[in-house]
């Protein structure tokens, strides 16, 4: 058996309304290229970095930046791009700032299509942000994604897929119960599993007895599946694949965390993340904070970010 996974954590601080991921569809890393399942990624990148180390030009300068994140700035330039979906478009236009381990900083404010300050985008995103949820305290590490909850338990990734209806109040719950009774059961393998699927079944969804076995392909990786009928609305199925490795269960569950549009409490006059991207408002103007390691991973999370980002407040407000 494999060292459980440790419950992954996120930096987010949230409060507000249901998050709509249909708004992210656009809103991916400009600086990066995309790849398939993710949308068309806006084509723009840095520009080349300026010979000046002095914040000229910039929201801030060098010496604010070093400060906030704690190390020393040696190269500094511009940034800028765009991206659009069918419910707003965010553009940007800023700097960045670069550490001696490779690691880049953006700080950049947003605008409208003439360049100019606009916060409108902003005021979209926030409609649109919601919470945060707690992972379920299942197996080693576990998310949904919408109404499927997907499960780490040592070195196997379970799929609980409802076909047919979507959860009801309490359903989570009974899911995540449901799923606590098949973790339970030492794999690998889906066998022992799916014999105790119609034990597991919690009362208020009991319809089916008959459990039926199947499979399919990931990937590259074949898994097992058992499914039975449940009483969830006029009626549905369950399914339970089980599925080696984790390949499957980190990529989805980054899909998952790209995908949410999430409040930050308590930073400027308003604050969301979405994707990979920090964006907070000061008064009428926004502006845009995030990372890119020097292995090309971006991230809008950390002290460091959150640092920067209250900088810019500070500076700006």
């Amino acid at each position: 058996m494999t060292v459980p996974r440790t419950r992954s954590t996120r930096f987010v601080i949230v409060v507000g309304m249901l998050a709509t991921a249909s708004l992210l569809a656009g809103c991916g890393n400009a600086d990066e290229t995309a790849s398939e399942p993710k949308p068309k990624r806006a084509e723009i990148a840095d520009k080349p970095r300026t010979a000046a180390i002095d914040g000229s030009g910039c929201l801030i300068g060098t010496d604010v930046v070093a400060d906030a994140i704690g190390s020393e700035v040696v190269d500094q330039g511009i940034t800028g791009g765009s991206t659009s979906n069918p419910e707003t478009t965010i553009s940007w236009s800023g700097c960045t700032f670069e550490t001696d381990d490779g690691t880049t900083y953006r700080v950049a404010e947003l605008v409208g299509d003439d360049g100019r300050p606009d916060a409108a985008a902003f005021t979209d995103l926030v409609a649109t942000a919601g919470d945060a949820p707690e992972p379920p305290d299942v197996g080693d590490d576990a998310f949904y994604s919408e109404d499927t909850l997907y499960v780490a338990v040592d070195d196997e990734t379970l799929v609980f897929d409802i076909y047919g209806t979507t959860l009801g109040e309490g359903d989570r719950a009974r899911l995540e119960a449901l799923a606590g009774s098949i973790v339970a059961i030492e794999g690998p393998g889906a066998d022992a599993r799916c014999d105790a699927l119609v034990a597991a079944i919690p009362s208020e969804w009991k319809l089916g007895t008959t459990v039926g076995r199947g499979g399919g392909t990931r990937g590259d990786v074949d898994y097992e599946l058992c499914s039975i009928e449940v009483a969830i609305g006029s009626g549905a199925t369950l399914d339970v694949g089980v599925i080696p490795g984790l390949t499957v269960f980190d990529d989805e569950q980054a899909n998952a965390e790209a995908d949410a549009v999430l409040r930050i409490d308590d930073l400027g006059d308003g604050a969301v993340t979405v994707s990979d991207r920090l964006f907070v408002l000061v008064g009428d103007r926004a502006f845009m904070v995030n990372r890119e390691t020097a292995e090309g991973t971006f991230s809008a999370g950390g002290a460091d970010v959150e640092a920067l980002a209250r900088a810019v407040v500070t500076r700006q407000g």
